[in-house]
């Protein structure tokens, strides 16, 4: 043989083991499609129930969602309406706050003003009971002297009695 009769008969031979590789790879991996096809068209319809049912319970939650919906909206109109009319008693609370303070503030300063007439009105009286006291000493002393005048004049009196009867029997006697 020839030379390139052994390259061939190499070439050949090499050529054989690479297809019997991939025969080899084919006929271990080689899978039956028709069971194949049987197994995807039983997960197919196995994800079909399950698809089923999700939007079975897709459309239930989507009707309770509508009527959670409707049900918040309800309760939330109750709530919204007591909110406000808090909110109207906290403002009618805090303008009958505002009048009391104002009120207050105006009974402060007529009771300051009262204390001032008052402080006043003391110290008027205060005086007035000094000066009292002091017509009161007067008016014991103007007594007391009084008294004692009155004693003088009675004396006096006492005097000239005696002087006129001393007179008179003078002029008897002469």
């Amino acid at each position: 043989m020839t030379f390139a009769g052994k390259i061939l008969v190499i070439v050949i031979m090499a050529m054989s083991l690479v297809f019997l590789g991939i025969s080899t790879v084919s006929l271990t991996t080689a899978r039956d499609w028709k069971a194949e096809i049987a197994r995807q068209s039983k997960a197919n319809q196995e994800f079909q129930t399950q698809l089923t049912t999700a939007q079975a319970d897709l459309q239930n939650f989507q009707g309770r969602l509508a009527a959670a919906q409707k049900e918040h909206a309800g309760a939330t109109k109750a709530i919204d309406g007591g909110i406000a009319a808090l909110k109207a008693d906290d403002q009618k609370d805090r303008n009958a706050i505002d009048e009391a303070q104002k009120t207050l503030q105006k009974h402060q300063g007529d009771a300051k003003t009262a204390l001032e007439d008052t402080k006043g009105k003391n110290e008027d009286i205060i005086k007035l009971r000094q000066e009292v006291e002091a017509v009161n000493e007067q008016a014991r002393k103007f007594r007391v002297r009084q008294e004692e005048l009155d004693a003088e004049i009675v004396n006096i009196r006492r005097m000239l009695d005696a002087a006129k009867t001393n007179s008179s029997q003078i002029h008897q006697s002469h």
